[in-house]
């Protein structure tokens, strides 16, 4: 056999999916697909690829042809038919231009000729710094030695391969030059810093998995255009490293997770791996004071031109516009008052504290109003292992009736029955107790089958029945953990006896269990005095929960300066019987309205006075009220300041003309008497 090279150069690059059929020769296709090229004969044999190569004005690329010696080839081109066709000949040293082909025109060149050295990287390594978590010492290969490099430094290149040390940076260019021609490679060599770490920690019943996560960009995952250079190692002792980010069956307790990478950079993080107590669903984190509350806070937040900005939700009513001094609006608070204000949230502890003007914090009392979170419950289960059912040797365990425990002194409690349902709160991936064998995790509930009519929906455990001789309908205590709702209520209790001045609260949630962040909030200042005139007290709640749960038996409270008194407003409703004759009033309803005319507030306070208002059982200055009318605001220029006016109706009055009436008649005048329809009740007809 011998051998020939054959070349193909282009003058201009094909598009993606181009082919250029040669008919009736050994040739058959030129595939060229994002610049590599295929050459395959007719037949589908000796099948040749290649990837372009580009130079200054042209594109090659070659391919070595082991054929016989009087299988070379010339080429002919037919005109009329727009094809090729390819002849053998010996020795190959034609060459033509193809100027058309059957599918369409591209222009290229099949010589003899060897292409042109090519100016490419070759390879780029990394090598160890001196300063390895600042620096990077890169060594470029190129084909050709380079004349000079350009990216990240400027200098002449005197070697091949050049070696040189610059900057970690997460996006670093390599630009190297020979005579004209320009090559460019991005690379990515970020530092290694704990805050491109994750890590994450599953708990389970045989220890945890520990995984470290590298965000981006120390992730392998990055832009396709970007070298990737760095590799890690992981340890746990500093000693034994491993190229695996992740341990498995690791018992509770303190540990350092050690990172090192390839070029002798390393970091470690503390964790900690709690005891297993079982699986609740996770929660993501909540800490809200709902503005109906008496006092209103915000969140404590740092604003920034580039982060927070000021709205009215987290600006207190002296900071919605700069300059404000603190006394220009504040919540009013007599000594006599005492006034709860209550907390939703997930977080494990909230904590308040009283501040005065010297910025003395007092302690206040917080008092957890619920009991939602983190529920035990322990109630008879029972075993399936029925010899027609088979979940792949898994332990199943169904409920239908039975009796309930206390889950500490598992002492008898109750009965239940679910109606041969799992409770509610279990779902694949959580965890159960099985008394006798311990935690096991779901893995499947399945639907009761047809074929056995006691058998409820099952839980599929991850432990085998074989293993601990369990017979069917074997009862078993099954212990689970759950949450009621994702948040307790808690509240915060402010008497104001011993207080005169300005005041403010701040109040703070953390969560050791979690990783939720430490929240705070701040109350609008407070000026607390033995009396504020011409305001107006105003107690309020509601009988339906909302935002708040009025079961704990708070009442919110808020004075609120007026402009004038309640005003009273008339309103008659009547209703008039009409004859031929005569118009007589038949009932007449008075009821009592009164206008209410609140003092300019901010922004923030006027919402909330609008809230209070709109609570269905609502006390000013001792009277019962409801809101009649939809409130109105009245705004002041650029002040931010809301005048709110409503009309009021009270409720604990209504006079009706009507009322007390029994069966029996009416006399109109001139004495035509009317009698109530006692088919069509509160209706009159005339005899």
């Amino acid at each position: 056999m011998a051998n020939s090279k054959i070349v193909i150069k282009f003058n201009s690059i094909p598009d993606i999916g181009t082919e250029i059929i040669f008919e009736d020769s050994l040739f058959n296709i030129v595939v060229f697909k994002e610049k590599f090229v295929t050459v395959r004969t007719k037949a589908g044999e000796s099948t040749l690829g290649g990837n372009l190569r580009e130079t200054a004005h042209n594109y090659w690329v070659a391919f070595n042809l082991d054929y016989n010696n009087t299988f070379l080839y010339t080429a002919s081109y037919n005109d009329t038919e727009k094809s090729y066709t390819i002849t053998a000949t010996n020795p190959l040293s034609s060459f033509f231009d193809v100027l058309n082909t059957t599918n369409g025109a591209v222009s290229m060149t099949i010589t003899n000729e060897v292409p042109p050295p090519i100016f490419e990287f070759d390879t780029i390594t990394i090598l160890e710094a001196i300063d390895p978590c600042n620096d990077v010492k890169l060594s470029v290969l190129t084909s050709e030695q380079a004349d000079t490099i350009n990216e990240p430094i400027s200098q002449a290149v005197t070697s091949n391969p050049f070696i040189f040390e610059t900057l970690r940076i997460d996006s670093l260019e390599v630009e190297m030059q020979k005579d004209a021609t320009i090559i460019n490679q991005i690379l990515r060599v970020p530092k290694l810093l704990a805050s491109y770490i994750n890590i994450d920690i599953l708990n389970t019943p045989g220890g945890a998995t520990v995984t470290v996560n590298r965000l981006f960009p120390l992730s392998d995952n990055g832009p396709i255009n970007e070298l990737f250079l760095l590799t890690f190692e992981y340890s746990l002792d500093d000693i034994v490293w491993q190229t695996s980010n992740s341990w498995s069956s690791l018992p509770a307790g303190d540990y350092t997770i050690y990172i090192r990478d390839n070029i002798g950079c390393s970091i470690n993080i503390p964790i900690t791996i709690v005891e297993f107590e079982g699986t609740i669903q996770m929660i993501d984190p909540i800490f809200e004071i709902s503005n109906i509350n008496s006092i209103r806070y915000k969140e404590n937040v740092l604003f920034s031109n580039c982060g927070v900005k000021k709205l009215v939700t987290n600006t207190l009513s002296f900071e919605e516009r700069d300059g404000r001094p603190i006394n220009n609006f504040t919540q009013k608070i007599q000594k006599c008052d005492t006034i709860r204000t209550q907390i939703k949230t997930s977080y494990e502890t909230v904590t308040a504290t009283l501040i005065d003007c010297d910025d003395v914090e007092t302690p206040l009392s917080v008092f957890k109003m619920t009991d939602n979170l983190n529920k035990n419950d322990l109630r008879d289960g029972y075993i399936v292992n029925h010899t027609n059912i088979d979940y792949n040797g898994n332990i199943g365990v169904y409920f239908g009736a039975g009796n309930t425990y206390d889950p500490i002194t598992q002492i008898e409690n109750g009965t239940y029955n679910t109606g041969n349902s799992v409770m509610t709160w279990l779902d694949v991936g959580e965890y159960v107790f099985l008394q006798g064998i311990g935690w096991l995790k779901i893995i499947a509930i399945i639907p009761a089958p047809s074929e056995v009519a006691y058998l409820g929906d099952t839980l599929v455990l991850n432990g085998l029945s074989s293993v601990y001789n369990l017979e069917n309908n074997d009862p078993i205590k099954v212990t689970s953990l759950y949450n009621l709702v994702n948040f307790e209520r808690f509240e915060i209790e402010h008497p104001f006896e011993t207080l005169e001045g300005y005041y403010k609260i701040k109040i703070n949630g953390t969560d050791d269990q979690t990783n939720y962040l430490d929240v705070e909030f701040l109350s609008e200042y407070l000026d607390v005095q033995e009396e504020h005139e011409k305001c107006h007290e105003i107690i309020y709640y509601n009988t339906e929960n909302n935002e708040m749960n009025y079961a704990t038996g708070i009442q919110n409270k808020i004075r609120i300066p007026y402009v004038f008194q309640l005003k009273w407003l008339p309103n008659i409703e009547k209703d008039d019987y009409v004859t031929d004759t005569n118009t007589v009033m038949t009932e007449l309803r008075l009821r009592q309205f009164y206008e209410f005319n609140a003092h300019p507030l901010p922004t923030a306070m006027a919402q909330k006075l609008v809230l209070a208002l709109s609570q269905d059982r609502l006390f000013i200055d001792g009277e019962n009220y409801l809101i009649e009318s939809e409130p109105t605001a009245k705004s002041f220029g650029d002040t931010n300041l809301y005048q709110i006016k409503v009309t009021l109706v009270k409720a604990n009055y209504v006079f009706d003309s009507d009322a007390g009436k029994g069966e029996g008649e009416l006399v109109i005048p001139q004495g035509t008497p009317l009698s109530i329809d006692e088919s069509q009740p509160g209706l009159l007809f005339i005899d």
